[in-house]
């Protein structure tokens, strides 16, 4: 079924819900010559009380770039109207409806339905989150809607709009009491986002936790009392379905899971459409008691006792002692422990396989330079990158030439940052910086020779153009990928000679913004050791 045939159905059908109007927000950017698109948010659960009339939010036009201007508009529109619309700006990439302003849409595609679940709002050591709920709408824990979208490439917002100027069209987005946080969820920016909330069946949850288990009431309307609905179980610690039954043909049933330590995942979903009625998800596990607010009564904390010691400078400090004791039958944690120590080591396994944790012990080096070449020549990612950077105190020409020189992507952009002044501690004069800088230059311009596909701009901190910095860093830049950052042990001319490692850092936001500090604060013709792109040398 193609996409915009599923969109009917769903909305057509009274399976999920029974609409006859939507509410249209159009967020906009117009010039004397045209209309774009910046954000529009179609809700086919629109307030009743809303006129359908055409009405702008904004009650003056906002400058926005030296050629546009902003524009927030709103009007309810009739389903049957909405499909037309809806329909033709597929193959017109324009919204038109009635005598209002049109719309250019910026290069937009209908993507597939998508489910957005209710979560459980205690949260955890799991972190659970819907960064779409939450920033489009405030919550994270709502949940149960589909979302159609067209999405757009912004072939033409990507040229028109810097990042300063999102976060002014933002302002005026939160200004007239719109959640739309679209300068985080930028990805949305310039898309048509419909909401299709699901009003054929509601869960009632009478109690749930750890102690009771969860006991929920089903309510179906009129138009699914007699579809076949299946309910469905995961309990995530094993990926493993525990239930997966046809609810009986009721308006209203009750249902009961026994109470768990587990990650449960229930779904309700329509036997004959496949359309999903319900999903929601609930963490009970032990873990999640530590990381959160609210405590499961599986422990409690006793005091037992004091200890008394003295510090280097003669104080006496007293220390409570605590304990845990459990309560409840400890066996309901042995089939969650096991799965967990399992996953672990298979993860590990995994981790290690893959090469993102590598471990030297003595003279290696030569093996950890090949490991770093094959780490910027990663086969399933090489087509999609686009940029390396190496951040290394210590790191001269000759390090760039035996690792990243046989990066294989044509045409790759690398930027490399060293540190003078740790690399000659005791030199003070310009004559030696200079001859540094001279010298580093010509290794590289004799390794490059004349014409070579490589773009290598190679800087140094120096005197007050950045900062000292210790440890050592490859960052990947990905097109579509993102980034990988993966951390040195050492620096490269002394990687594997002695004890050291190579590791992947999960969390790499914050090495890659140092990065791009260091690289702006360096921007400057003294601390450039080379510019050589499109075979010159600046």
């Amino acid at each position: 079924m193609k996409n915009y045939e599923q969109l009917r159905m769903m909305l057509n059908s009274n399976i999920i819900g029974n609409y006859t109007h939507c509410e249209v927000i159009h967020v906009v950017l117009f010039s004397e010559e045209e209309s774009i698109n910046y954000f529009t948010h179609v809700n086919f659960s629109c307030p009743q009380d809303i006129s359908p009339k055409f009405d702008f939010l904004t009650d003056k036009a906002i400058k926005i770039t030296p050629q546009y201007q902003l524009a927030i508009s709103r009007y309810v529109m009739p389903i049957e109207d909405f499909y037309n619309v809806f329909y033709t700006s597929l193959g017109s990439q324009k919204w038109k409806y009635k005598d209002y302003p049109v719309i250019c849409f910026d290069d937009c595609f209908l993507t597939s339905p998508k489910f957005i679940p209710s979560i459980d709002p205690m949260g955890g050591k799991e972190k659970q989150f819907v960064p779409f709920e939450y920033y489009l709408y405030g919550t994270n824990f709502s949940g149960n809607y589909y979302i159609v979208e067209l999405y757009s490439k912004k072939t033409k917002l990507r040229s028109l709009l810097n990042d300063a100027e999102i976060k002014k069209i933002q302002l005026q987005i939160k200004k007239y009491r719109l959640f739309f946080k679209l300068d985080i969820l930028n990805d949305r920016i310039g898309n048509l986002v419909c909401k299709i909330p699901i009003k054929s069946l509601s869960v009632e949850y009478r109690s749930f936790g750890y102690q009771y288990g969860i006991h929920f009431k089903i309510n179906r309307s009129e138009n699914i009392i007699n579809r076949p609905l299946i309910l469905n179980i995961l309990q995530k610690h094993d990926e493993m379905i525990y239930n997966n039954t046809i609810i009986p043909n009721y308006r209203d049933e009750d249902v009961d899971i026994s109470p768990n330590q587990y990650f449960n995942i229930i779904s309700i979903v329509d036997q004959e459409t496949s359309l999903i009625l319900y999903c929601g998800q609930f963490n009970f596990t032990f873990e999640n008691g530590y990381y959160s607010h609210i405590v499961p009564p599986i422990c409690t904390i006793s005091t037992a006792g004091q200890r008394s010691i003295r510090t280097p400078e003669g104080k006496e400090e007293i220390i409570n002692l605590n304990y845990l004791d459990y309560f409840g039958n400890v066996l309901e944690f042995i089939e969650q422990t096991n799965a967990n120590r399992r996953k672990s080591r298979t993860f590990s396994s995994w981790f290690i396989d893959k090469r993102y944790l590598i471990s030297y012990k003595m003279n290696q080096h030569s093996i950890a330079i090949q490991n770093i070449r094959d780490i910027v020549n990663l086969n399933g990612l090489l087509w999609d990158l686009q940029e390396i950077c190496i951040i290394d105190p210590y790191l001269t020409a000759k390090d760039l030439i035996e690792t990243v020189f046989y990066c294989k992507k044509r045409n790759i952009i690398i930027k490399a940052l060293t540190s003078y002044s740790t690399i000659h501690a005791r030199s003070k004069s310009k004559e030696e910086f200079k001859d540094f800088k001279d010298k580093q230059k010509q290794i590289l311009l004799t390794s490059l020779g004349e014409n070579n596909d490589i773009n290598v701009e190679f800087r140094t901190v120096y005197n007050q153009y950045g900062y000292k910095f210790h440890d050592r860093y490859i960052i990947l830049r990905y097109n579509l990928n993102g980034e990988r950052v993966w951390s040195l042990g050492s620096s490269i001319n002394s990687i594997g000679k002695k004890h050291s490692i190579i590791q992947i850092v999960e969390i790499y936001s914050v090495i890659s913004t140092l990065f791009d500090e260091l690289w702006d604060q360096t921007n400057i013709s003294e601390c450039i050791i080379i510019n050589y792109r499109n075979g010159l040398s600046n």
